[in-house]
C-alpha cells in the first residue's frame, strides 16, 4: 500500500558541493535524501547543512501549497475580486480575453520589432532594392531566386538604352556584395545606382 503522506514531486540527493544550487533554486522539490551516517557528529558544518536544507525546504513547500495546492474556488474569487474581474460576467469575461489577445498581439509584435533591429544593416542590399524598384517602373521585375547577373542580363535586353547603366549596377553590387570589405565598391554602387535612375528617368515607360 503507498504511503500517501509522502510528497508527489520528485526528490534529489543531498550532496554538500550542491548545497548552494538547492538553496537557489526556486522550484518545489518533494524530498531530500541524506545519509545520516555521514552527519553522526556533533554539530559543525554538516549539521548547518541540514538545517538549511529543511528551512529552505519548509519555505518553498509552504509557497507551493499556500499558492498553489490551496488556490481553491474561494481564493480564485478572491483574486478575481482585486483585480474587478467578475468571471459570471460574459461582458466581463469577453473584455479580458480581448485585453489578452490584444496584449499579446502587441508583445508577439514588439518582439518581432525588437528582432528586426538587431538584424545587421546591409547597405549594398538596400541600394539593390532601389534599383529593383526602379527597374520594376519600366517593367522589369526581378524574380525571387534570380541572381543579380542573370536580371542584369534580361533587362539589358528589354532595356538596351540603359544596357550600360544596369552593367554597372550589377558589376558594382556583386563587388559590394561579395568582395572584399573595406573597398570602394559601395561607393561605386551607389553611384551607379543613381547613374541609372537618372538615366532612366528620361526613357519611356
Amino acid at each position: 500500500m503507498r504511503d500517501t503522506s509522502l510528497p508527489h514531486t520528485v526528490g534529489v540527493g543531498f550532496k554538500p558541493q550542491h548545497l548552494d544550487a538547492i538553496l537557489a533554486d526556486t522550484q518545489p522539490i518533494g524530498f531530500v535524501e541524506v545519509h545520516a551516517e555521514n552527519y553522526m557528529g556533533a554539530g559543525g558544518p554538516p549539521h548547518a547543512m541540514l538545517r538549511a536544507l529543511r528551512d529552505r525546504l519548509d519555505a518553498v513547500q509552504a509557497w507551493w501549497n499556500r499558492n498553489m495546492v490551496r488556490f481553491d474556488s474561494l481564493r480564485q474569487q478572491s483574486l478575481f475580486a482585486t483585480l474587478g474581474f467578475d468571471p459570471s460576467d460574459w461582458r466581463h469575461m469577453a473584455a479580458w480575453i480581448g485585453g489578452g489577445l490584444a496584449l499579446f498581439g502587441a508583445l508577439t509584435a514588439a518582439v518581432f520589432w525588437l528582432q528586426r533591429r538587431r538584424q545587421p544593416r546591409d547597405p549594398a542590399r538596400e541600394l539593390y532594392r532601389r534599383f529593383l524598384r526602379e527597374l520594376a517602373r519600366h517593367g522589369v521585375a526581378g524574380g525571387h531566386a534570380e541572381g543579380a547577373g542573370d536580371l542584369g542580363r534580361r533587362a539589358a535586353q528589354a532595356l538596351p538604352m540603359l544596357a550600360k547603366q544596369i552593367a554597372k549596377v550589377v558589376a558594382a553590387y556583386e563587388a559590394a556584395r561579395y568582395g572584399i570589405a573595406g573597398d570602394q565598391s559601395l561607393p561605386q554602387l551607389r553611384e551607379a545606382v543613381q547613374a541609372f535612375r537618372t538615366a532612366s528617368r528620361g526613357q519611356p515607360r
